[in-house]
């Protein structure tokens, strides 16, 4: 009888790092990685994310409602720009790291 089955054994697949999310089969090894994607984000990146969401809100009101000197020649390209911040927003909004929930009781 052939003792090998196709996936291993629970024992070879565990000391194999197949299933546990290490990479190489190193039981409680840490990528570097990862420990530098969970520290938080700079006190400024917080007050960066609120200023993109201002700016894109003051563009698109003043160019609707009372265009700035120079607003008007750029046409369309407005709303570009309002996009783009918008976009930056988004993009930096999704990569803001809070600080862990102290709840660890």
């Amino acid at each position: 009888m052939n003792d090998k089955q196709p996936g291993g054994t629970a024992a070879q697949t565990a000391h194999s790092g197949g299933g546990n999310g290490n990479a190489g089969g190193l039981e409680g090894s840490q990528d570097p990685a990862d420990a530098l994607w969970r520290e938080p984000s700079r006190p400024w990146f917080g007050g960066l994310i609120l200023t993109c969401l201002a700016l894109a809100a003051l563009w698109v009101l003043t160019y609707t409602l009372a265009p700035l000197p120079g607003q008007r020649s750029l046409g369309g390209w407005n709303y570009v720009a309002v996009g783009a911040l918008l976009t930056a927003f988004i993009w930096l909004s999704k990569t803001w790291r809070g600080e862990e929930s102290q709840r660890s009781q």
